[in-house]
């Protein structure tokens, strides 16, 4: 014959799926877009120590130098397509999904090619 769980376990089962839906919650992929013909440069909080694009056919990844700071440069090099990228900081993991738009002759925003990223711990 089994016990019944006591209000302590109950409490702390209850704490872990709040936990854990909480780190699901944290791990959805944001969208990122980059713009063919404009290099876009991600600033992250710590310092880069592991970076990967998924399809370097579509976006080439250069890791900007530590003196410089956290952070690295993408380059499209097709006028269409997605891929994703991670960027394993000190500070945690970056991950992006990653849209290329040709801008067709309109001009990008400053904005748009200066991105910050906060790392999911």
């Amino acid at each position: 014959m089994q016990s019944k769980p006591s209000k302590k376990s109950l409490f702390q089962y209850a704490l872990i799926a709040a936990a854990l839906s909480q780190a699901a919650v944290h791990a959805e992929t944001q969208n990122l877009s980059v713009f063919y013909g404009f290099v876009t440069k991600i600033h992250c909080e710590g310092r880069v120590l592991a970076s990967a694009i998924g399809n370097d056919q579509l976006v080439q990844l250069e890791p900007m130098p530590n003196a410089i700071g956290c952070g690295v440069v993408l380059k499209p090099v097709s006028k269409s397509g997605s891929t994703n990228i991670i960027l394993e900081t000190s500070s945690g993991t970056v991950h992006r999904t990653i849209s290329i738009i040709d801008p067709q002759g309109r001009m990008p925003k400053a904005a748009d090619l200066m991105i910050s990223a906060r790392a999911q711990e």
